[in-house]
């Protein structure tokens, strides 16, 4: 047992690592990480569960912040079960506050509510006013970027509500202006999206005032963003050019390369508002290449040294294994042959291999452990590369976009919305993907609905005057077959949409996909129907010829039916068998 003297210095040093670490909390600095080892490693020789905890917060803050969401949310957790085992309440609303973040950041906006709700409760109970500030400023956030992601009003008009609540508190104190600043911008911006420019306005001056009264450029780039955003959708298009610029120049000055992405993309928004095509095309580039600087590249490297060490791993547990078994069947050989003459030494020798053996079973678990917090990770950096696919995608639909409006041939303009629309059936499979807990599987329901109702809006249909079936009974279909597929879907409803509804006065699209020993996927529309031999001979029909390329690509058997309408019927095996 140490003296009393010497664990209280441990404590005070503990204090002060922690308080030196905290300065780094809201950054993925190096410097974070290492007092959050040093805590570690003092808490272990200690015994003391109040400095391990300490230490899991700072180091759950850093991969948080380095983009390492699934080891931030287990450090988090173990952190969470130790503090609320022991009763150390002051850390668990900061827990709460980094669980909430990590959901949000997955874009479960359910669970990051939950967990930003159980932080408001602990906060109030140990009555840490600053930490309810922040809390609900989270909750605030969350709920108002649910709504955005529903694309429902009223979820945005609750999360405005929660803003106006938690302000209330930020104000009653010239102690808490500060987290006025943070309150201020987000208002700022939610008025700003509704089209009241007015409030909008209001809220970002009243940001303005407080960044640069406590140096807080980094929010003050937020605050400038809104305004020139503002100023210049209200018709002030010099004035907001000018803000987008001097926040652009802080973003640059204050190191934050993901600020200048941020930026980039509003004023590519703003110059393709304004026809300036040549500068629009210039500040989306220059977003893009930012954004890939960021992060493609660091995630695809990692998801490639990860692969190596998984590989590895498991091919050191192989031979570790055969190793064990050999070296055993050797012992007991050997132990027989010497027989009970040497019974004394036998039993010594069986103590020994009996502690090796739990040694080595020891190394065998932590090596398994350690394989599977590898795949799990691999897991999520390639959920994590399809949603930059997407991205991108919808990078390139963008531009493809951009360009249509300077096409001045009717066709070429047609041509190039087909070709638009074939990447949104790619882009909304990624999409799919990375929401997905098994990265190779894709949501048949979400994404049939979804890819319909996309080409619904691109046509400009009004749904209330359309009458749309979908019947999709398979739950969940490998991306080798749904990519295919869900092009096969695009380029026969984008045909239907084309040719078969002219005349047709209460237009009708029946889709089923289904699926027994095979699977079966049925699109009726109820036009003159096509005739056999624009079927058998696709002469001008880029689309019948890309269904039946795609087709013989699932080993399928498509036909088509003119009867009141035109019916596409495609069979293909329930698995696709790869070529080797």
């Amino acid at each position: 047992m140490q003296p009393a003297s010497a664990s209280n210095d441990a404590v005070l040093v503990a204090d002060d690592l922690y308080r030196q670490g905290s300065r780094y909390k809201g950054s993925g600095n190096d410097s974070l990480l290492w007092y959050a080892n040093r805590l570690l490693r003092l808490g272990e020789a200690q015994g003391n569960d109040r400095i391990i905890v300490n230490g899991l917060l700072l180091k759950a803050n850093y991969e948080w912040r380095t983009a390492n969401h699934t080891t931030a949310m287990k450090v988090a957790v173990e952190a969470l079960q130790k503090a609320e085992y022991n009763k150390f309440t002051q850390v668990v609303p900061s827990l709460y506050s980094i669980i909430g973040n990590l959901h949000k950041e997955n874009e479960n906006y359910p669970l990051a509510l939950k967990a930003a709700e159980r932080g408001l409760q602990a906060a109030i109970f140990i009555k840490d006013t600053p930490r309810i500030i922040s809390i609900m400023l989270n909750q605030a956030m969350f709920t108002h970027s649910y709504g955005m992601s529903k694309k429902d009003p009223q979820i945005r008009k609750e999360g405005l509500n929660k803003y106006l609540e938690g302000l209330k508190i930020a104000e009653s104190s010239p102690g808490y202006e500060p987290y006025c600043i943070a309150y201020y911008n987000n208002i700022s911006q939610y008025y700003k999206i509704s089209g009241n420019y007015a409030k909008g306005i209001l809220y970002a001056k009243k940001a303005e005032i407080l960044a640069k009264k406590y140096r807080r450029y980094l929010s003050l780039t937020y605050t400038y963003n809104w305004l020139g955003e503002i100023y210049f959708y209200s018709g002030d298009h010099a004035k907001g050019i000018r803000y987008l610029n001097e926040a652009l120049d802080l973003s640059i000055a204050q190191n934050a390369p993901f600020r200048e992405a941020e930026i980039y993309r509003s004023l590519y928004k703003c110059y393709h508002a304004a026809g300036n095509d040549q500068k629009a095309l210039a500040a989306f580039s220059r977003s893009v290449v930012i954004n890939d600087s960021l992060q493609l590249r660091k995630n695809t490297k990692q998801i490639g040294r990860l692969q190596i060490e998984y590989e590895t791993e498991k091919k050191d547990q192989r031979i570790a294994s055969l190793r064990l078994i050999n070296l055993q069947k050797t012992r007991t050989t050997e132990a027989i042959a010497v027989g009970m003459i040497l019974f004394i030494l036998l039993s010594a020798f069986l103590y020994f291999q009996y502690r090796g053996i739990r040694r080595r079973n020891r190394l065998l678990a932590d090596s398994n452990k350690k394989i599977n917090e590898q795949s799990e990770q691999l897991k999520f950096l390639m959920k994590e590369l399809h949603h930059r696919v997407k991205n991108n995608l919808q990078i390139v639909s963008s531009l493809l976009s951009l360009q249509s409006n300077h096409l001045p041939d009717k066709d070429a303009r047609q041509a190039v919305k087909i070709g638009q629309q074939r990447i949104e059936a790619m882009s909304l499979i990624h999409r799919s993907l990375y929401q997905q807990d098994n990265p190779n599987m894709v949501n048949m329901k979400e994404y049939v609905t979804d890819l319909v109702e996309s080409i619904l809006q691109s046509f400009g249909i009004d749904k209330s005057k359309f009458d749309l079936q979908l019947d999709v009974q398979i739950t969940e279909m490998d991306v080798d077959q749904a990519l295919p597929l869900g092009l096969i879907i695009n380029e026969w409803v984008t045909n239907a949409f084309k040719y078969a509804y002219k005349e047709t006065v209460y237009p009708s699209l029946m889709l089923s996909l289904k699926k027994d020993r095979e699977i079966v996927l049925e699109i009726k529309d109820n036009g003159p129907g096509m005739t056999r031999e624009a079927w058998e001979k696709p002469q001008g029909s880029f689309g019948v010829k890309l269904v039946k390329v795609l087709s013989r690509q699932l080993n399928g058997i498509c036909n088509m039916e003119s009867r009141n309408g035109t019916l596409l019927n495609l069979h293909i095996p329930a698995k696709l068998e790869k070529a080797g």
